[in-house]
C-alpha cells in the first residue's frame, strides 16, 4: 500500500480518538495548509463514449446477453469440484 494512503489511515485513526472540541482546531489547521498550497480546482472528467469501442453498442438485447452470461457462469461454477 502506498505510503500516502497509510499516512492518511493513521491520521484518520488518530482523529477518531480526539474529543469533539479539538476538531475545529484541526479543521482550521488543515484549511490553512490547503490555502498555502493554492490548489487549483479539479477539472471535471467526462466518461462519455468510454464503452464505444467495446462492442456493447452492437448488442441487440443487452439484458438478455447479460442474463445468458450469468447463467453460463453459474453453470460453470456449479460444475467445479472443490
Amino acid at each position: 500500500m502506498p505510503e500516502g494512503i497509510l499516512a492518511k489511515l493513521k491520521i484518520q485513526k488518530k482523529l477518531s480518538k480526539l474529543p469533539e472540541s479539538d476538531l475545529k482546531a484541526i479543521d482550521d489547521f488543515i484549511s490553512s495548509l490547503l490555502n498555502k498550497e493554492k490548489l487549483s480546482p479539479a477539472n471535471p472528467v467526462t466518461l462519455k463514449g468510454i464503452w464505444e469501442q467495446s462492442g456493447f453498442a452492437n448488442l441487440k438485447d443487452p439484458e438478455k446477453a447479460l442474463s445468458d452470461l450469468r447463467r453460463e457462469m453459474n453453470e460453470k461454477l456449479l460444475k467445479r469440484s472443490i
